[in-house]
This record gives C-alpha cells, structure tokens and sequence, in this order.
C-alpha cells in the first residue's frame, strides 16, 4: 500500500487503524529520543504526517521480519547469514 503512488495519508492510516500493535510501534517510534519531539505524539495520522510514508513502511517491515523470527523457529531453507545486502 505504501508503494502505491495513489495511497493517500488517509489510507495509511486507516489500515494503521486495523493493526492497533502496528499504530503502537509507529507512536513508539515517533516518540523516541530520535525523533526530539518537544510534545508527544498522541495520534497515529500526526505520527504518519511527521514521519512520512517510507518510514511508516520501514517500521511495518520491520515488524513483520520481527513477527516472522521471532522464537528462532526458523523458515525452512533460509540461511540468514547468507543474505547479501545491496546499496
């Protein structure tokens, strides 16, 4: 959703909305020392407003990797060690 070029911040956030851990982290995340907010950020649309969409993405990916390794329960095949990152 993220990827599409007519996915609106309105749209974001109501799929935010359906995944209340998902709004959570992101709050988290805009919440943190990082981030130097002088208030705090109480809303996941002001947090999708202040982070931007690939960034809102980034932290979705991440907790989807997060879900999928977590208890070392491993996938069949799939050797982390042998990943090759590309810039």
């Amino acid at each position: 959703m993220a990827d599409d070029p007519s996915a609106t911040q309105d749209i974001l956030h109501d799929a935010l909305l359906t995944d209340p851990a998902l709004a959570s982290r992101v709050l988290k995340v805009v919440n943190s020392a990082f981030y130097r907010r002088q208030r705090e950020v109480g809303s996941p649309r002001a947090a999708i407003r202040l982070l931007g969409v690939d960034a809102i993405r980034n932290i979705a990916l991440a907790a989807s990797l997060h879900r999928l390794f977590r208890g070392r329960r491993g996938i069949p095949g799939f050797d982390a060690s042998d990943v090759r990152y590309a810039r």
